[in-house]
This record gives structure tokens, C-alpha cells and sequence, in this order.
């Protein structure tokens, strides 16, 4: 008897074990190799101790977890068919993310072994799509329709300790070092046992008869269709589906869903955000050499200038970002006020869970307050965000002009004024480092930014 170990690491490109080509190509390769050894009796499929797989290469989604429009490639629908109905067993041992189309392999495989500290979900809403490789079908089969809906609409992964008493793994081990030898033990008992029903999409989903119920509730909780909530739409008839119809008309269906999904207008605007996001997150090298903060290693250090609402939630997202942070307002009971707010805001992230005490206490370490602009001598960035009125802008920047250090850069928080006409009272140095950065309320939640670029706007300034 021999356990034969897929390792797909081997192919991957990055630690995070991404589905790409290369990686399907890899995984089919030895599925084959096992197929047809006669001495092979049983597969471990793992990603390695690290991860098992964060999931679809986005960069090429058209062909990752869908039936890919180039027949002439493995998919991962190929991959995953060809799991499920292998003749020999077949464990997943999943260390780290296992996460969409990730997860979607592991669910196609007859056992499945984890660590307490792995990550698995469906978090396929976020990037615009649906789980397309069989993940709305076989998660409900699991772990049940009701907490299947509940995680694929709201992409909310599971630890270890809850995937094993949800049903979704068959045994879990403390320590990534003991993975390897737990799976080969399930490898080498499964070889004695039937196969037949360990194959997911065979069996039927457990609460299927709460179908109804579960579809009223699920629709309460959605996004206005014209509002992000398109994608969610769509995954939710594919795994209502479930409940109601045999594996093969499913997939069907959860075909049909993410291919509305992936061309739809809202679809390809979570993948651009996607996308902006992590490109805005690497400075283009270029650039930079062109300003110290594109550079910088250590803290930043920044103000913000007028501690209204706006203004205390702009500094709010720059403390999030590891910024050193000084409010500014010349009103000391609006200067309290804003400095409140943000103790509030960080307070009820706390309340919430979604920051620990050491980690709030940490971040408001780096808040300071003062009535001054003229405090303002060592700042690298300020971010003016005072009443819409043109004079009351102009005295401000003024006055920073002649503060802060020449390599500051000066933005506005404006919404509707010009940009040019404020940076007519800065010197001609000066106006290459101004632009406009206008935040949407709120501005702590909204993860939106508009950089209005002015005449002189230099690109390094933008960057």
C-alpha cells in the first residue's frame, strides 16, 4: 500500500498557493501519476505547512473558477471533477487559507484534515464573483444551507476549531507539524472503507426542507441589487439551489450565476477596487526617490487641520495606517470634541472586537492635538479640512506655507472649490506638493478617496 502526496506548492508561484495554470497543469499531472500507479492505494493533496491555497489567481478569473471558455486548459472545474469521482481516496490536509477555489478543492476530496490556526471560506463576493468550482453546491452538503448562505453572502471565513464541529473537516491537529502524519493515517484508514459515500456532491444538504425560510431571510439581508448587491444575488440563487436540485443541475446553475456575475458592471468594479487597492499599496519605484514619504520606513508623521466630523475621521484612517497624527483646530471645545470622536470610534471597535485593547491603546499613543499651526514644524503631510469657504482655506495655507517643512505636502479636503485658486497663495515650490484629496463621510468607513490633481500637481505628490 502506498500513499502517494500531491504537494502543490511546488508549482505554486507565491507563498499563498494561488490556483494559477501552472499549479492546475501540476495538480492534474499527479492526479494522473496516482490514477494509474497500481500501487498507489490512497492521495494526500496539501499546499504545504504554510498554506493550503488562498484561492483563484484573479489575474487571469476568466478560466480559474469557471468552466474556462479555453477548453484546451486544466480548470479548476476539471480539477475538482476529477477529485471527487477518483477511484481512490483522496484527503486534503490544509494548513493556513484555504480559500475560495482553494477551499473548493478541499471540499472535493473524500476526507479533509486541518490545523487550528487554518483559515477556510467562500469569500468569492468581495472580488465581484461567486464560488464557481462546485463551492455553492458541496459547502450546504456539509456544513448545512442555512450556515452555508450565511458564509458564502458574507465571505466570512472559519478557524479550524469551527470548521471541525460544523462538519466541514474530519479531524484537526494543534501543530503544522503534525498535519503531514495525521493525513497519511486517515490516507491509510481510508484505503479500508467505502468510497461511494464520502464523495460530497452525493450527498443531499441536511436542512433542505428550510429552504423557503432560509431564502426569505437571506434576501432580508442583501445589498440593494443597485447597490453591490448584484453579486450577492447571484450567489444566492446558486446556493439555494442546492437544497433543491441534484449536484449536475446545480453547478448548472452556479455556472450560469458567476458568469452573470463576472460580466457584470458591479462585478468588474470590485476587481478594479481590487486591484486599485493593492497597486495604491506599492509606490511605483520610480518614483520613489522623487519624496521622502513614498520612501519612508518608519512612521509618518501628519496633521489634520479642522477637527469637525470630516476632519476627526480623516484621522481616524491616517492612525489606522500607523500614522503619528496632530489635530489641529483653533477651537479648543471643537478641538476636545474631534479628539473625543476618535476615542469613541476606537472605543467601539473594541466594543465590537474588531481591535484589541494593547492594539487601541497603541494607535491613540500616536494622537496629538493642538490649536496652533505653527506646532506644525515637523509633519511631513497635511490634510486641511475646515468650512468650505475659499478665504478661510487660503489663510490656512498661507500660514502652512511658511511652517512646514519645504517637502510637506499641503491637501484639501475641499468637495467643491477650485484646487488651482487655493494653491495661488503658496509659493511656486510649494504648488507642485498641493492637490486636492476629498473623503467621503464617513470617513473612517468609507474606503473611498477622490486626488483631485491641480495644474502644477506634480506626479510624485499624486503618488
Amino acid at each position: 500500500m502506498v500513499v502517494f502526496v500531491i504537494d502543490f506548492s511546488q508549482a505554486a508561484k507565491n507563498a499563498l498557493n494561488p490556483l494559477s495554470q501552472p499549479v492546475r497543469d501540476y495538480l492534474w499531472q499527479q492526479l494522473e501519476t496516482a490514477r494509474h500507479s497500481p500501487h498507489v492505494t490512497s492521495v494526500i493533496v496539501t499546499g504545504g505547512t504554510k498554506n493550503f491555497s488562498a484561492g483563484a489567481d484573479i489575474s487571469e478569473f476568466g478560466g480559474i473558477s469557471s468552466a474556462a471558455t479555453d477548453t484546451s486548459s486544466v480548470s479548476l472545474i476539471d480539477i475538482v471533477e476529477c477529485i471527487e469521482n477518483f477511484p481512490k481516496p483522496i484527503v486534503a490536509a490544509i494548513a493556513g487559507n484555504a480559500l475560495g477555489g482553494g477551499l473548493e478543492v478541499a471540499l472535493a476530496c473524500h476526507y479533509r484534515v486541518c490545523t487550528t490556526k487554518a483559515r477556510m471560506g467562500l469569500p468569492e463576493v468581495t472580488v465581484g464573483v461567486i464560488p464557481g468550482a462546485g463551492g455553492t453546491q458541496r459547502l450546504p452538503r456539509l456544513i448545512g444551507l442555512q450556515e452555508a448562505t450565511q458564509r458564502i453572502l458574507t465571505a466570512k471565513p472559519m478557524k479550524g476549531p469551527q470548521a471541525l464541529q460544523l462538519g466541514l473537516v474530519d479531524a484537526m491537529v494543534p501543530q503544522e507539524e503534525q498535519l503531514l502524519s495525521t493525513a497519511l493515517k486517515w490516507a491509510e484508514w481510508a484505503e479500508l472503507m467505502p468510497l461511494d459515500y464520502r464523495r460530497v456532491g452525493r450527498r443531499t444538504v441536511p436542512d433542505a426542507a428550510m429552504v423557503d425560510q432560509i431564502a426569505q431571510f437571506a434576501q432580508q439581508q442583501l445589498p440593494p441589487a443597485n447597490r453591490g448587491g448584484f453579486v450577492h444575488r447571484c450567489a444566492l440563487k446558486a446556493v439555494l439551489a442546492s437544497a433543491t436540485q441534484p449536484l449536475d443541475v446545480g453547478r448548472r446553475i452556479e455556472f450560469e450565476q458567476f458568469t452573470a456575475a463576472l460580466q457584470s458592471m458591479q462585478g468588474q468594479a470590485y476587481r478594479h477596487a481590487f486591484f486599485a487597492i493593492r497597486k495604491a499599496q506599492k509606490p511605483v519605484a520610480a518614483l520613489q526617490q522623487q519624496h521622502p514619504l513614498l520612501s519612508s520606513t518608519g512612521s509618518s508623521k501628519v496633521a489634520v487641520v479642522g477637527a469637525g466630523t470630516m476632519g476627526s475621521g480623516i484621522a481616524m484612517v491616517l492612525l489606522q495606517a500607523g500614522c503619528h497624527v496632530t489635530l489641529v483646530d483653533v477651537v479648543q471645545p471643537a478641538l476636545e470634541k474631534g479628539v473625543k470622536n476618535i476615542h469613541k470610534i476606537v472605543h467601539g471597535y473594541v466594543a465590537k472586537k474588531k481591535m484589541t485593547q494593547p492594539a487601541a491603546q497603541q494607535l491613540l499613543s500616536r494622537l496629538a492635538s493642538t490649536q496652533k499651526l505653527q506646532d506644525l514644524t515637523h509633519v511631513q503631510l497635511v490634510v486641511e479640512a475646515v468650512v468650505e469657504r475659499m478665504k478661510v482655506k487660503k489663510s490656512i495655507f498661507t500660514t502652512l506655507d511658511q511652517v512646514t517643512p519645504p517637502s510637506c505636502i499641503l491637501l484639501s479636503n475641499t468637495s467643491t472649490l477650485d484646487i488651482d485658486e487655493m494653491a495661488s497663495v503658496l509659493s511656486p515650490q510649494r504648488q507642485t506638493s498641493f492637490a486636492g484629496w476629498h473623503f467621503f463621510s464617513p470617513a473612517h468607513v468609507m474606503k473611498l478617496v477622490e486626488i483631485v490633481r491641480g495644474e502644477k500637481t506634480s506626479t510624485a505628490t499624486v503618488a
